[in-house]
Order: structure tokens, then C-alpha cells, then sequence
């Protein structure tokens, strides 16, 4: 898996893995991936291409989409990839002395699905979502995983009527969870959110 990656000072603390969306690739990744670490010097920050040429033609995708399109298709494909996601993040994580409890997964569109849904499921640290949605309702009560999701008001590919039921539906699963929003944003991540996002990762005490 192709990668960009961000070394940290030193031995890191925790990882950051950020993912694209659909159609995009690590490159796409690299504004937030410094942004973060000019934060955050004690953590690595990992960006992988998708293993998956996109459908479309361009660029890479985590999963594809499907004739149906829809979020009940979105979530069986997103299983078929989850162990693969699941091998890579543990065998990186490890080869720093780090667990799952160190890890920190986020990710745009497409990505933000894969780092939500991945995240809640093998109990990462944080995960955050820009522009994306939960996948499945399968995760575990009282998951110890903190949860940003931050989107667009204006966002025309994802509505930010996923955020929202996103959101709603880890409260009422007792996560801790925090959705922050930009009013004038369509489907993309803006200074805003990403200082809300760097807020967020140092109320953490990481």
C-alpha cells in the first residue's frame, strides 16, 4: 500500500492514519496530514492510497460504491475490505510498540466512512469524520472511541443529514461524540474544521 507518511520527533505516541476519498488519492490527504502535525510533533501521521483502482477510472477507492448506491450497499462492501484495513493499521501499529488504544483514524468522504466505521469497531482511539457517514449499526455500546464528525451545512455529495443521524445514533449508543459544522462549506474541510479538529486531538491528552 502506497503511502505518505509524516515522522514524528522521536519514538511516536500515537498514529494517525488519514484516509481519501473516493476517486482521490494520498496526495489529497497531505493539507490535513501537515496541518495536523505541525500540532502534534510526537505523532506519526500515515496517508495510504486506496488498494482498489477507482471505478471511475481515476484515481484509488476504499471500496466502489455499487449499482445500488446506497448506504446498505456501501456498508457490504465496506465489510468485505475490513479485515485488510484491520491487518494493516494492527502490523503498523506494532511495529512501534503501539495497540489499537494509540491509534487514531480520520478520513474525507469515502475515507471518513472507512474511519468511523473501522474505528468504533476495533475500539481505536478517536476517530474523526470529514464529510462522511457511520456505515452499519453494528458497534459496541459504551465504545471507548472518541468520535469527531465534521462537516460541510452546504454539502451537496454527503448531506449533512448523515452527519447528523451519525451523530444522533452514537449518542443515543453512549459514545462520546462531538459534531462540529461550517456553514458556508460544500463538500470538502475548510481552516475551521481543521482547527476544531486539532481542538479535539488535544483534548485527548494526547
Amino acid at each position: 500500500m502506497s503511502e505518505l507518511v509524516i515522522k514524528s520527533i522521536g519514538a511516536p505516541k500515537k498514529i494517525i492514519f488519514i484516509f481519501h476519498g473516493y476517486g482521490a488519492d494520498k496526495e489529497n490527504m497531505k493539507p490535513i496530514g501537515q496541518a495536523l502535525a505541525q500540532s502534534f510533533e510526537d505523532i506519526e501521521i500515515r496517508m495510504p492510497d486506496g488498494f482498489q483502482e477507482c471505478n471511475e477510472g481515476i484515481g484509488y477507492q476504499w471500496f466502489p460504491f455499487g449499482d445500488e448506491d446506497n448506504e446498505e450497499s456501501w456498508y457490504r462492501e465496506y465489510l468485505k475490505i475490513e479485515p485488510i484495513m484491520t491487518k494493516y493499521v494492527d502490523e503498523t501499529a506494532a511495529k512501534h510498540g503501539l495497540t489499537r488504544s494509540d491509534v487514531i483514524l480520520a478520513g474525507f468522504s469515502q475515507g471518513a466512512m472507512l474511519a468511523l466505521t473501522l474505528g468504533l469497531r476495533i475500539s481505536a482511539c478517536a476517530a474523526i469524520s470529514f464529510a462522511g457517514t457511520l456505515l452499519g449499526r453494528e458497534i459496541p455500546s459504551d465504545s471507548p472511541t472518541k468520535i469527531l464528525i465534521a462537516h460541510g451545512e452546504i454539502d451537496n455529495v454527503m448531506p449533512i443529514h448523515y452527519a447528523r443521524e451519525s451523530y444522533e445514533f452514537l449518542l443515543s449508543k453512549k459514545v462520546d461524540a462531538k459534531m462540529v459544522t461550517s456553514p458556508m462549506l460544500a463538500h470538502a474541510t475548510d481552516s475551521y474544521l481543521i482547527n476544531e479538529t486539532v481542538d479535539f486531538l488535544k483534548s485527548l491528552n494526547i
